[in-house]
């Protein structure tokens, strides 16, 4: 193989391995699609973390959540609708520096209420810090759908 071949080569490894890094590190479309739960909540960890309120709520909010709480009671107020779901009090969505799963095992059960026949949801402890020190502990509900090309959700309190 030419030196000119072999660089080629190289330089096409790079090009793949960076673009894959870059697809795991934001959550990326195989968390969206994955049939693991760790792998989904592993994205949406990161998508908090890295305070894209965009990629939260459009990827890893379940659809009839967002409508009815966002869009519907909050007027589209993206900012107002994160501090809700995260936050206790005077903790905001931009200041978590870390987020932790609390469970050793997600059950999920079918849905009750409301929801669509063909989803099951876990409720998933976590434990939040913010930049003030402040942690706190709350649930997530976690949505798995069991039709559609959409294979998980993070759902949360209504009323």
């Amino acid at each position: 193989m030419s030196e000119q071949t072999l660089g080629k080569v190289v330089l096409v490894c790079v090009a793949v391995l960076c673009a894959s890094c870059a697809v795991g590190r934001r959550g990326g479309e195989r968390a969206y699609a994955s049939d693991d739960v760790r792998v989904f909540l592993a994205g949406f960890r990161q998508a908090v973390l890295d305070h894209d309120e965009k990629l939260v709520v459009r990827r890893y909010i379940d659809r009839a959540y967002r409508r009815e709480q966002l869009e519907d009671l909050l007027g589209g107020d993206r900012r107002q609708f994160l501090d809700e779901l995260f936050g206790l009090g005077k903790n905001r969505f931009d200041e978590i520096v870390e987020m932790e799963f609390v469970c050793d095992d997600i059950r999920f059960e079918p849905v009750r209420e409301g929801s669509a026949s063909n989803a099951q949801t876990a409720q998933c402890p976590i434990r939040l810090t913010y930049e003030n020190g402040v942690r706190i502990e709350d649930t997530i509900f976690v949505v798995r759908y069991c039709q559609g090309n959409r294979t998980f959700a993070v759902d949360g309190p209504r009323g």
